[in-house]
């Protein structure tokens, strides 16, 4: 994805480093210009086998930084775990924060961010109870502190996925 200064967000695959010989997907922003975009690694939860993807990213907040949602694995665990993650960039592609943003659950999915007024938004799902899965969106303050969790759908309707948010904090799903 790519915000209106040009700054992109994605995957990227890292070269065998490890005993398996695999490659594993590595979530960079890629900051600077058609003639010379730098790409800046986010990181993982960390572990031998850890992989990471960025699936948004944010306009620039007020002062400047970027905000990119996605997945990392927690490596550690058996069986591996995914988690959403929440990843703060300044202008120059250093990470300021990392945030899980449900380290209490595994796999959940981080789909779409905005930063609306002091606040950071995101839209996406966690499974709180196999094989149920929840939609929800994070708010955090601009540290990348998680304030507020709000479950989305009703008695009557579960929302299953938070894909996409607007402006207005609006979510879109399934």
């Amino acid at each position: 994805e790519v915000n209106n200064d040009g700054v992109i967000a994605g995957e990227v695959f890292i070269p065998p480093q490890n005993p398996d010989g695999k490659s594993y997907l590595h979530a960079p922003v890629w900051i600077g210009s058609p003639e010379d975009y730098v790409a800046h690694d986010l990181g993982t939860l960390g572990g031998d086998f850890a992989w990471s993807e960025a699936r948004s990213i944010s306009e620039p907040d007020a002062d400047g930084n970027v905000w990119v949602v996605g997945t990392s694995t927690d490596a550690s665990a058996d069986p591996q775990i995914y988690r959403g993650m929440l990843w703060q960039v300044d202008p120059a592609g250093n990470v300021l924060s990392m945030t899980d943003l449900e380290p209490t659950s595994n796999n959940v999915d981080a789909n779409d961010v905005r930063v609306i007024g002091d606040s950071v938004f995101v839209a996406g799902d966690f499974v709180p109870e196999s094989p149920n899965v929840q939609a929800r969106i994070w708010e955090s303050d601009l540290s990348g502190r998680v304030a507020e969790r709000t479950d989305l759908g009703t008695a009557e309707f579960n929302a299953y996925q938070g894909n996409a948010l607007n402006n207005d904090g609006d979510v879109a799903g399934t």
